[in-house]
């Protein structure tokens, strides 16, 4: 990649102050603004398209001149960062609406069991991927981030806390998506 040193701390910065400033009450924020009455699937859907762009920006970030590198990643961090505050505002909810009152405890460390995994994989699986090169990684993030779509798509037809609209929790359509 075309990159100067400076980039990855950059990156670390604008993703932590973007998250700090994103992370308040929903509606509260831009981003949760944009969100409110829409439906959770679907903002998740968006979240994953705008993740799978900012992978597209990463891998661009290879085969662009150096200025232009480091406007792709200054674009995928914001794109990341997007993305997650999009989901921070919706799966909680979505975990704590299919839980009973007993269960909700269980149910949240699960959520968070699962993320922790991740944590434990990603550095291991993105290692093996980056030493392939940039396509190798960034083209098979990208595909897997437009795959969770139809996942999420087919979880909301059975799970109407997904089909409830963002702060607007009672109010759900049975009948359709």
């Amino acid at each position: 990649m075309h990159l100067p040193p400076w980039i990855p701390g950059t990156v670390l910065t604008v993703n932590a102050v973007l998250g700090a400033v994103g992370a308040t009450p929903v509606g509260a924020t831009p981003v949760g603004a944009a969100l409110t009455g829409h439906r959770r699937w679907s903002s998740l859907m968006a979240s994953q398209a705008i993740v799978g762009g900012a992978f597209v920006a990463v891998l661009c970030c290879a085969y662009v001149p150096s200025a232009l590198s480091i406007c792709c990643a200054l674009a995928a961090v914001v794109l990341v960062t997007v993305g997650e505050l999009i989901q921070s505002l919706i799966v909680s909810p979505i975990v704590n609406d299919c839980a009973t009152a007993a269960s909700r405890g269980r149910y949240n460390s699960l959520s968070q069991m699962a993320f922790s995994i991740g944590d434990v994989v990603t550095p291991a699986l993105m290692t093996t991927l980056l030493a392939r090169g940039p396509a190798a990684t960034w083209i098979p993030m990208a595909a897997l981030a437009l795959v969770d779509m139809p996942g999420i798509a087919l979880l909301a037809g059975h799970l109407p806390a997904m089909r409830r609209r963002i702060n607007h929790p009672s109010l759900t359509e049975p009948d359709g998506l």
